[in-house]
């Protein structure tokens, strides 16, 4: 009966063995591909212009339509205020000419054709024209020369608004991508730590399952934050260049300081100084003429 007992036990470990080789020998889940390693963003030694803030404010006061049609829409009805002010002053004209002849004294009789020998003539003249229509005219041109300035000025701060909010866009979208690549380099080693482990029987497969998940979510949040480093290079570059251009970057200005003014200045500028308030102020005066 021993001996009965003892032949069980050694065939199903004879069985058994075979399995448990092959469940070791077993492939464990294959390792997701890299995703392709992105182009190094460039820089200043591979002969690429750095741009500040101040650049860039200056390029796109230069390219945008907008703000240069704004500007110069300001610079023809300040010209026509000009031109109905001129129409409210008086025109003076001054001629002078001179005669100079020479008399023929022939037999004590002298010939002369003009008033005199030698004649000059002065002539001045001065015209004005006043009427009802020419101050009204020149107060409504004012009127709209002045909205004009300020839609040009609304223009130009509306310019400042969009090129900061897209410069430090593009920093900051820097920043989260170099953040991004860490978070993914450690997601990286921690999967293959974890397949590791599992080799040597430390962890469950379970485990390496997670790890996996874990490590394909932050090659995720890498892809989106190359696309949206992308994005904004490309919308930056569309306000400060005429053509496409991405030979650039950007000088690293997150950090900087900018002074501000007291809270009392701050308001009574923003009293004084609004534009929006001073061109709808001057197109109410403009609409009573």
């Amino acid at each position: 009966m021993l001996m009965r007992l003892s032949r069980t036990i050694f065939l199903t470990l004879l069985i058994a063995f075979p399995l448990f080789s092959r469940a070791q020998d077993a492939p464990s889940a294959p390792e997701p591909k890299l995703p392709p390693p992105s182009q190094p963003l460039p820089t200043a030694s591979m002969g690429v212009k750095t741009i500040t803030l101040q650049d860039a404010l200056n390029l796109a006061r230069k390219n945008s339509p907008t703000f240069m049609s704004a500007v110069t829409d300001a610079g023809l009805a300040r010209e026509d205020a000009v031109q109905a002010r001129d129409n409210l002053l008086p025109s003076a004209n001054f001629n002078t000419s001179a005669i100079y002849t020479q008399s023929n004294n022939v037999g004590g009789v002298i010939y002369l054709a003009n008033n005199g020998v030698h004649e000059y003539i002065a002539q001045g003249d001065v015209h004005q024209q006043l009427g009802v229509g020419y101050v009204f005219s020149y107060r409504s041109t004012a009127a709209m020369a002045a909205a004009a300035k300020a839609r040009a000025e609304i223009a130009s701060r509306g310019l400042v608004v969009t090129v900061v909010t897209n410069y430090f866009g593009l920093a900051s979208a820097e920043q989260k991508l170099e953040a991004a690549r860490r978070i993914y380099d450690e997601g990286e080693k921690f999967f293959q730590l974890t397949q590791n482990l599992e080799k040597g029987g430390e962890v469950a497969h379970s485990d390496v399952i997670k790890a996996e998940l874990q490590f394909q979510d932050r090659r995720r949040q890498l892809q989106e934050a190359q696309l949206a480093l992308l994005n904004a290079r490309l919308t930056l570059a569309v306000i400060l260049f005429p053509n496409f251009n991405e030979n650039y970057e950007i000088a690293d200005d997150l950090h900087a300081s900018a002074p501000l003014p007291p809270r009392a200045e701050f308001e009574a500028q923003a009293a004084t100084q609004n534009p929006d308030i001073r061109a709808a102020e001057a197109v109410s005066r403009a609409n009573k003429y």
